[in-house]
């Protein structure tokens, strides 16, 4: 009933119009602050040195592309921040949690699931941050070397953003993989004991024997299952498509830089075992 509960309130967050109307009107609005000279271009992308304030190209970006780009950006964020309402709540909530779970977070990995949906979103904001960087750096305004820590900023922000939610589930996931591996070695200590004492008795010609052969074998995956329980929901393999959604659109940027017959040449080099 509580996470049903949840549910609705997020669903009444999602389909809500006023949140969506005032984002609109706040992408517009820094569109026209930049339009009328205010302020200066926000985000990835600026005009051309010595561009007219008010050509068609830069009326038609800042009043229709910028604003619509700004809009699903942050239509998206607030959607992606719903869902961080959601996960914060059933963080809050009595969970039972079972550290001796397959998917080493005590049965919460599903809840990693929705980070390759927002690999897509790093993914569309790399590759307009690549197209804007490539015209920066044939314009002479940048250099590779200089765009290294805004890359980094934007990954670093992305990482954060997407499994920040997912860090209040820490506190529990600890408590169980603590109690679970207690319990884990009160048994296993008590089911070896036993073992060793029917072995020593000679009991080990009875029929029911070789089923607890088999049952000892068993102790040890399970006890590793316990002890190797993350504390967050979600692993590097979670986190591994967030940084290759980032990176691949910067390829182009790098090739823009670098000729390309030159990054064969190195490539078949270093393949080869030439050096440089």
């Amino acid at each position: 009933a509580r996470l049903d509960a949840i549910l609705a309130s997020a669903e009444r967050l999602r389909d809500g119009w006023a949140v969506e109307i005032a984002l609109g009107l706040a992408a517009l609005a820094v569109g026209q602050i930049g339009l009328w000279g205010t302020s200066g271009w926000t985000g990835f992308v600026h005009g051309e040195p010595g561009e007219p304030t008010h050509s068609f190209p830069v009326v038609w970006c800042l009043s229709v592309v910028l604003p619509l780009f700004h809009f699903l950006a942050l239509r998206w964020l607030w959607r992606w921040a719903i869902w961080g309402y959601v996960v914060l709540r059933v963080a809050r909530g009595r969970l039972s949690l079972d550290a001796l779970h397959p998917d080493r977070a005590a049965g919460l990995a599903v809840l990693a699931g929705p980070l390759d949906a927002f690999a897509l979103f790093v993914a569309a904001l790399a590759s307009i941050a690549s197209a804007a960087w490539i015209v920066e750096v044939r314009a002479g305004v940048a250099t590779l070397p200089s765009l290294a820590l805004p890359f980094v900023a934007l990954v670093a922000v992305a990482v954060a953003v997407a499994v920040g939610a997912l860090l209040a589930f820490a506190g529990a996931l600890y408590t169980a993989r603590r109690r679970d591996v207690a319990a884990c070695h009160a048994f296993a200590r008590a089911y070896v004991d036993d073992f060793r004492r029917r072995l020593a008795d000679r009991d080990a010609t009875s029929d029911t024997f070789a089923g607890r052969i088999q049952a000892l074998g068993s102790l040890g995956p399970i006890y590793r299952t316990a002890h190797t329980t993350r504390l967050f929901p979600f692993g590097l393999r979670a986190i591994g498509p967030l940084w290759a959604c980032a990176v691949v659109p910067m390829l182009p940027l790098l090739l823009s830089a670098t000729p390309i017959s030159r990054v064969a040449v190195r490539l078949g080099r270093l393949l080869l075992g030439l050096g440089r």
